[in-house]
């Protein structure tokens, strides 16, 4: 079992844990791997080493050590290739991790199966605009703003060809289950279970007392677009925290599930409730 472990460089003291994941691994007799960059720069040896499009054809798991971010952001490579994913928090909250930094021998369940995959839905953005469409897809959220900062819009919100709502806001926030307990929990959104299938709909600061949360079943197709376009309203997509796209005011966003799914390895000791009720507790 070849298992490809991506860092964080950046954060401190990740190399101490790169190195213990790898003896927790070889101790088990499975093979631990790391991009050439990546182990050069840790100084890291005796693994296997190679590109990373070649490693995460032939891994048959992708580890990934930092926070949150780090996690969502090696899920998206890794659902590419269909591989599943394990987050070991070396960051800050951790939220989509299963295991800490301070105690990887959990690890060597790898060994024997003991573990389960769980399949969390993605989102799919798609940008129409003159030139064509642009398609990003996300794990946690898509958000559809104003490209300026600090400038409320107004936006037409549709499910297929019902409208929602129009809303004057700083934007609208679109999340996955996974989604719900990052930026859409900071919003006023509801939490969901990661393993429903749903889309979660969250003014970004509306300037109405009505304005409220909505979850739509995954199979709608949700359109947003500016409720009065003219050529000097220009908005902008986030996707996972990441603009990915700029567009004029005739322009328009569709949100829809994906056709990929992030696979995520879990241990059945830990549940997200588990998850849910120790770390909120550490947000405070």
């Amino acid at each position: 079992m070849m298992i490809l472990i991506f860092p964080n460089r950046r954060l401190p003291d990740v190399g101490r844990c790169v190195r213990a994941a790898i003896s927790q691994l070889q101790c088990c007799g499975l093979t631990p791997a790391m991009t050439r960059q990546d182990a050069d720069a840790l100084q890291v040896e005796g693994i296997a080493t190679g590109e990373a499009s070649e490693l995460l054809k032939a891994c048959d798991l992708v580890i990934a050590i930092g926070g949150d971010g780090t996690i969502f952001h090696q899920a998206a490579v890794a659902m590419q290739y269909d591989k599943p994913i394990l987050g070991i928090n070396s960051g800050r909250l951790g939220f989509l991790s299963q295991l800490e930094a301070t105690d990887l021998s959990p690890l060597s369940r790898l060994a024997t199966g003991d573990y389960v995959i769980e399949n969390r839905m993605v989102l799919r953005m798609t940008a129409y605009r003159k030139g064509g469409t642009v398609t990003s897809f996300a794990i946690n959220d898509v958000v559809i703003s104003r490209s300026h900062l600090g400038r409320t819009i107004d936006l037409d919100v549709r499910c297929g060809k019902d409208q929602i709502g129009e809303y004057r806001a700083d934007g609208i926030l679109f999340a996955t289950p996974t989604g719900s307990t990052a930026y859409s929990l900071s919003a006023g959104g509801p939490i969901i279970d990661p393993s429903l299938e749903s889309i979660i709909m969250t003014p970004i600061c509306p300037h109405s007392l009505a304005s409220r949360s909505i979850v739509f079943s995954s199979d709608k197709v949700l359109i947003v677009r500016p409720t009065m376009p003219d050529a000097e309203t220009q908005l902008c997509a986030i996707v996972d925290g990441t603009p990915v796209e700029h567009m004029q005011g005739s322009e328009y966003v569709t949100v829809e599930k994906s056709e990929y799914v992030s696979r995520f390895l879990c241990f059945e000791d830990r549940s997200f409730y588990q998850t849910l009720n120790q770390k909120m507790k550490l947000r405070g």
